[in-house]
């Protein structure tokens, strides 16, 4: 108990965190992109790194173009826990496993008032009732998709390793690999049915620009799809994503994020939400609880609006060695 409390009261170590993130819609958010939180920092051998995430997302988007019409109305959630253990030689492996819900939530009157309060872009949320499940997709007069019924269980497991590059005290890279199992069921829009497989690079920068209370991260990848379930006649082989963001240590325990995300489309779409670029902002924080224990809370925006969820929340508790 005497060396716990020390270990409480020592001087924190600081090193860069990200905000958990992630796409959480039915129809794009079900493939094996690269988790944010993968970094360029690679774990010694048989240190562990872990945690979890809880997310959840408000959709409200009304769109027809050409043969095309999607309608997403309704709020999924996403919790996550992963592991992370170092195996020697510059090395770690890690797995994800997720639970996904899709239900018609409450957060309608929330997002209403965050939008008016800061005059945010309001998409088509003023088009629809409030608090109601309502996902459909048609093409060419056939519904590909007809989902009204709240549903939830075991999502895609992911696996992934780090492979560490020439890495510094102030400048960490790593290699990324990932390959995504369909362990959900495509059907309740818990996963997507295909394999995906992904490529990238990531890295994390200590003292940016020479200033000790900065710190940056930035990601790079690219993930071949397999074939989904679902619009298998128009989801692309490839998608690319970049993200970057800056955090600013207020002191040893608290600090303060902002990050963002670029993702290719997924499909080949006239939609909006399904056929153009993504774009993401999220902003939040950290508190160290303790040295090795660190909680992160953030907001999402879709800055392109309708290419994304439209308001997203998370917090995330996650453990890892000074």
């Amino acid at each position: 108990m005497i060396r716990l409390l020390v270990l409480l009261l020592l001087p924190l170590s600081v090193s860069a965190q990200t905000l958990p993130e992630d796409d959480n819609a039915p129809l794009t958010g079900g493939f094996g992109l690269p988790g944010i939180e993968e970094g360029g920092d690679i774990l010694d051998r048989w240190e562990f790194r872990g945690g979890f995430s809880f997310l959840t997302a408000s959709h409200a988007i009304v769109e027809d173009s050409g043969n095309e019409s999607l309608i997403l109305d309704g709020e999924s959630m996403r919790v996550s826990i992963d592991a992370t253990v170092g195996i020697g030689n510059g090395i770690e492996i890690g797995a994800e496993i997720p639970w996904v819900a899709h239900q018609s939530g409450g957060l309608d009157s929330l997002i209403d008032t965050w939008h008016d309060i800061f005059g945010l872009p309001d998409g088509s949320r003023n088009e629809r009732p409030q608090d109601v499940l309502e996902f459909a997709y048609t093409d060419n007069g056939v519904d590909r998709l007809d989902f009204t019924q709240s549903a939830s269980g075991l999502g895609d497991i992911r696996l992934f390793a780090g492979f560490d590059i020439d890495s510094s005290d102030t400048h960490r890279r790593a290699f990324r690999v990932s390959v995504k199992l369909p362990t959900g069921d495509a059907d309740k829009l818990l996963g997507s049915g295909g394999y995906d497989m992904s490529i990238g690079l990531a890295g994390d920068v200590s003292g940016l620009g020479g200033r000790d209370r900065w710190d940056a991260f930035y990601r790079a990848s690219l993930t071949h799809i397999g074939e989904p379930d679902l619009l298998a006649t128009r989801y692309e082989d490839y998608i690319g994503q970049v993200s970057g963001g800056v955090q600013f240590r207020l002191n040893e325990r608290v600090t303060f994020n902002a990050q963002t995300t670029l993702r290719s489309a997924v499909y080949e779409s006239e939609i909006e939400k399904l056929g153009e670029v993504s774009w993401t902002l999220t902003f939040g924080g950290t508190i160290r609880l303790t040295p090795v224990t660190v909680l992160t809370l953030g907001v999402g925006e879709d800055i392109k609006v309708n290419s994304a969820p439209d308001v997203s929340f998370n917090i995330g508790l996650r453990y890892r060695p000074q």
